[in-house]
């Protein structure tokens, strides 16, 4: 009798904590920075399960009282919430990983400003034209890549069917109704789940620019990641496709009002600090100061003959001997005759 009056109290206690144990369904939306995170994972501790969250951010979890769930992103810090008997829902904004470094060796940097890159884009393959200004492929935060306008296939139907053949990754989807106005999507910008946007030199379209020749294109840039949504906010979760046409990025130099010209120095200020005629004439060659000091051209000229055969295979010394007779002695025919007997040397 006593016997079953343990075992009978053994197994109330054993319903009671069952009973304890209560079974939940969270739910909720997951973001970071007001942007709802795609593919965001939520698991739990006790039952192992992990779902992901949909397009809106949003996500349906089965759990208990007491359980620890785990929210978690790439390149973003996990977050881990005990859940309570009276949890339903569960928003959660996640943060940006931050990770100390003990120490951090700075060995060159240098950022070019604006105005400089301005001036290289012409020449430099890895600067697009944007909303904010010109973008350097190198120093950005996230994924870039580059076209020209030498890689583009001009017998495509419209420009979206060049991009998609020249840039891996980009999926094209076209409407009967609105043929010419055809979605892209991009592989790696929230799994392809939104749709690109457009910054067409510096101005932010929603729509596909249906309006651009093949053959008015300059560069083309493909932008994905989520640092993207910093600079173009929510729109910039499907990615960025960056279009710089020819007209659209000529710059020009503010002194002229012409188009930059890549060949021109510049900052070649004079400081006074050139030689003076004397100063310079002591560096000349002995064979002109020995020249310099004949009293007439025949004294020149005789002397001239005596040089030469030493200095035969020299082109600078017959063009300092050309220079001679033509400013000291006005002798014209006679500095041209010397380039002429020696002209194979400067072939």
């Amino acid at each position: 009798m006593k016997r079953n009056l343990i075992t009978s109290l053994l197994l109330c206690s054993l319903f009671v904590l069952q009973a304890q144990e209560k079974h939940l369904t969270i739910s909720g939306k997951v973001s970071t920075m007001d942007t709802p995170l795609v593919n965001a994972e939520v698991s739990s501790e006790k039952s192992g399960e992990t779902v992901k969250t949909d397009v809106n951010g949003k996500y349906e979890l089965k759990t208990s009282a007491g359980d620890l769930v785990t929210f978690s992103y790439p390149g973003l810090s996990d977050m881990e919430i005990v859940v309570e008997d009276v949890s339903s829902i569960l928003n959660i904004k996640m943060n940006a990983a931050v990770n100390v470094l003990d120490e951090v060796v700075l060995e060159k940097t240098k950022i070019k400003s604006q105005a400089q890159l301005r001036m290289e884009y012409n020449s430099n393959k890895n600067l697009l034209k944007t909303a904010f200004g010109i973008l350097d492929k190198d120093i950005t935060n996230f994924s870039v890549r580059i076209i020209d306008k030498s890689q583009l296939l001009f017998g495509t139907i419209d420009l979206a069917s060049a991009i998609q053949y020249r840039f891996p990754g980009v999926r094209v989807e076209r409407l009967a109704q609105s043929f010419n106005k055809p979605t892209i999507y991009l592989r790696g910008a929230s799994q392809g789940l939104f749709p690109a946007i457009y910054d067409v030199d510096g101005l932010i379209l929603n729509e596909f620019p249906d309006f651009i020749m093949v053959e008015n294109v300059e560069r083309i840039g493909i932008l994905s990641g989520l640092g993207l949504v910093t600079k173009y906010g929510g729109n910039g979760n499907g990615g960025v496709i960056v279009i710089n046409t020819k007209g659209g990025n000529t710059y020009r130099d503010p002194r002229t009002g012409g188009p930059f010209d890549q060949a021109l120095l510049r900052n070649n200020i004079y400081e006074g600090n050139a030689l003076s005629k004397e100063q310079a004439s002591k560096n000349v060659p002995t064979y002109l100061k020995e020249l310099y000091a004949t009293n007439s051209e025949r004294e020149a000229v005789d002397l001239y003959k005596e040089q030469s055969s030493r200095y035969t295979s020299s082109m600078y010394y017959f063009l300092d001997v050309f220079g001679y007779f033509a400013a000291k002695w006005n002798n014209i025919s006679l500095a041209d005759q010397i380039i002429e007997d020696h002209w194979y040397l400067f072939k």
